[in-house]
């Protein structure tokens, strides 16, 4: 960094590199590279304003305000924050927890689930092993339940206190989800618990926004309000997610200060994990610590208008 502070062309060259970088993060259109930039987006906001203060701590004003220029490039694209109270309307209380397939802390991973006192609980990751767990620990507390096991990271279960109303297994492209429709006093909702593709290749990245497309579909054609809840592999500021939401007038209450993935010391880098519901309908989330995996569970307070 000193060397090329100490060098005009090589601090210009500098500049520009960042400054490019930090247009295509914030401007570009959705293909796999800048998808994959910019979900660290808070990261790179972080990174420009450490190096921009810095600068100015050098008294390099110049390329002070320029690295500067890229946090302020970057910060308008992250979502604002939608923070509702819950009203005195009737409540559905949701968790989610992607339990991480390779995962053996069962006991820890249901003494967890438990204390969320949920009244319906999506599970992700779920193989023949985490299936038997989980009928052994949840079903006393939670009778009615839906499993879809696999091997491959997207097995999927969904548990629930109160019955469960036209309740099965579809699939959005290659991985299962579970429809079902729960009653809230006098209303009927409709609830989806879907885990897509992680997009670590370009073609995942394809197989998760078709997948976005079919839940687009799914949810347009459901006659009562709809709530996605899962890990949907894609931040709140992810450009291929907002067209989903825009599509659907689903809305995200992922918060970019409480993220869930990867999870590490009961500290995460960046939300991938949602509950997705209409406007009208309110949710009050936080994360949970889930022993032995790889994301944070999340535990949602659903509020609905009298």
């Amino acid at each position: 960094m000193k060397w090329i502070l100490q060098h005009r062309a090589a601090s210009i060259i500098t500049l520009g590199i960042a400054l490019s970088i930090a247009v295509v993060v914030a401007f570009a259109p959705s293909t796999w590279p800048t998808m994959m930039a910019r979900s660290f987006l808070p990261q790179w906001i972080a990174a420009f304003c450490l190096v921009a203060m810095w600068l100015l701590w050098k008294k390099r004003w110049r390329e002070g305000v320029l690295t500067s220029c890229g946090a302020l490039l970057l910060w308008p694209q992250l979502p604002d924050a939608v923070h509702q109270v819950i009203g005195d309307g009737p409540q559905l209380r949701a968790a989610h927890f992607n339990v991480l397939q390779s995962n053996e802390a069962y006991e820890g991973v249901i003494r967890t689930m438990l204390l969320a006192a949920a009244d319906v609980i999506s599970v992700q990751e779920v193989d023949p092993e985490w299936a038997a767990a989980l009928i052994e620990g949840l079903s006393a507390s939670y009778p009615h339940h839906v499993i879809a096991a696999h091997t491959n990271c997207y097995g999927i279960a969904l548990f629930s206190r109160v019955p469960l109303i036209d309740a099965h297994v579809v699939h959005l492209g290659a991985s299962p989800a579970i429809d079902a429709h729960v009653a809230i006093g006098s209303r009927r909702v409709h609830l989806i618990a879907a885990h897509t593709s992680s997009p670590g290749s370009p073609g995942h990245f394809s197989a998760r926004n078709h997948q976005f497309e079919l839940l687009r579909d799914h949810v347009r054609a459901s006659t009562e309000p709809v709530i996605v809840i899962g890990d949907l592999n894609a931040t709140p500021w992810d450009k291929d997610l907002q067209r989903l939401l825009a599509a659907t007038g689903l809305r995200t209450h992922a918060d970019v200060y409480d993220p869930t993935f990867p999870s590490e010391l009961h500290m995460a880098l960046i939300p991938i994990d949602h509950v997705l519901a209409p406007a009208g309908i309110s949710v009050a989330q936080h994360s949970v610590h889930l022993p032995g995996s790889d994301h944070r569970g999340l535990v949602a307070e659903i509020g609905f208008a009298r």
